[in-house]
């Protein structure tokens, strides 16, 4: 991997001293990596033209699946009339990268501003699987939703986020992103790549300590894959971070960005902002169709036949979001 980092001419960059804000009055509050690596080939290649059902074969199809009924048929960019669409056309396949119409599950319509559109980015829906663990009393049953198999890179919970954040980011006209996290971010590095495939720039405000703050980060685990991808670093100390807050670091960049004469979307630590909440309201959805074994429920519900299945109780496990 050092090796393939190199060429894509991932050396080890210089550091620049600017401030993101130049009326902060105090200490540099970021620097950004002034050699940013070219992607990768396989980050750069076009989404294929074609939809998915068309280019499966036997090693099955190369883009995102059926996402359910609340999904609809037509390419919003486009404009397609889908009137009188048949439900079964309505579930057919997406195209990974393009823009489809949303429609909130009936139960979530009280819920104000649903967003209008989302981005093919992930590969759903992930399965229900049964979880064997020791220790677990009798009588008691343990399934697992695998969002690790959500595609995009290294996968996550964060791809159904950035489906409706990338979608408002491309609403607004926006010509690259920003968000925050830690020095290995999951979630600025699938920011990071979402944004390679759908032509923007990436700009990551990250985490670290204050020891390491001069000092290059490195090409070790996720920060490989964001200079690989081409994403522009900046880091703060964790001291400054508590003291500044995530909120106004995104926006003093976004400030800085825009004097430059760029149009940026800043996108909030973990995707985690009512916008992105629609991810894990679809998922519910999601959910409610596998266990009852309707079509986004098919084979999907593993160790529990057919479908039908009732929980008594769902626990997510949550970060920053």
């Amino acid at each position: 991997l050092h090796a393939r980092a190199r060429r894509a001419g991932a050396a080890r960059p210089g550091w620049s001293s600017s401030m993101l804000c130049g009326s902060c009055g105090g200490a540099p509050l970021a620097r950004c990596c002034t050699r940013a690596p070219r992607p990768s080939r396989a980050a750069t290649r076009r989404p294929h033209p074609r939809r998915a059902d068309a280019v499966g074969g036997a090693g099955g199809p190369r883009h995102p699946p059926t996402m359910g009924a609340s999904l609809g048929k037509r390419n919003v960019a486009a404009g397609d009339d889908d009137d009188g669409v048949a439900e079964d056309d309505r579930l057919s396949a997406r195209c990974f990268g393009e823009e489809y119409a949303y429609a909130p599950p009936q139960w979530a319509s009280c819920i104000e501003a649903p967003p209008p559109s989302r981005i093919a980015l992930g590969t759903f829906p992930t399965p229900i699987a049964k979880w064997e663990l020791p220790g677990v009393p009798e009588g008691v049953e343990l399934y697992i939703k695998r969002d690790d198999l959500t595609g995009l890179g290294l996968s996550g919970n964060k791809v159904r986020k950035l489906e409706f954040l990338m979608a408002e980011a491309r609403k607004q006209g926006a010509d690259c992103v920003i968000t925050i996290g830690g020095i290995q971010s999951n979630h600025c590095r699938a920011t990071a790549l979402a944004a390679k495939y759908l032509g923007l720039d990436a700009h990551l405000i990250l985490r670290t300590s204050a020891a390491a703050l001069d000092d290059d980060p490195g090409l070790q685990g996720n920060l490989l894959l964001d200079r690989m991808l081409g994403a522009k670093l900046y880091l703060v100390s964790k001291g400054q971070y508590v003291r500044t807050g995530s909120v106004a670091l995104g926006e003093m960049l976004e400030a800085k960005l825009r004097q430059e004469g760029r149009r940026p979307f800043v996108i909030p630590v973990g995707g985690s902002n009512g916008l992105g909440t629609w991810g894990y309201v679809d998922c519910v959805a999601e959910m409610q169709e596998q266990l009852a074994g309707g079509r986004r429920g098919a084979c999907a519900v593993r160790g529990v036949g057919a479908g039908g299945r009732a929980f008594d109780d769902v626990v997510l496990a949550s970060g920053s979001g």
